[in-house]
């Protein structure tokens, strides 16, 4: 399950399954309009997180985010980890 969010309101929500392990792209069915100075979020559930820890890389604070049950999150930055997760956009004018 993968859900965007855009300013707090859901946008969209996609179910989907893997039969592997590792990283994928999942493209979405629709398109989901995002503009300059907009706020959006990726939330998606999986049995593993994949995330990263003690890279070189800057952990912010407030944006990897994980849940056991949805309700209750916990910041893995503060832990110096990261989750693995990349959006992708395209400019359309």
């Amino acid at each position: 399950m993968a859900e965007v969010q855009v300013n707090g309101n859901l946008m969209h929500s996609q179910n989907g399954t893997s039969e592997f392990a590792g990283f994928k792209t999942i493209v979405l069915d629709k398109y989901v309009p995002i503009k300059t100075g907009d706020n959006f979020k990726v939330v998606f559930k999986n049995n593993a997180v994949p995330y990263q820890a003690f890279s070189r890389q800057h952990y912010v604070p407030g944006m990897s985010l994980v849940s056991g049950d949805g309700q209750s999150w916990n910041d893995i930055s503060l832990k110096n980890k990261t989750v693995c997760l990349k959006v992708y956009t395209i400019n359309q004018n």
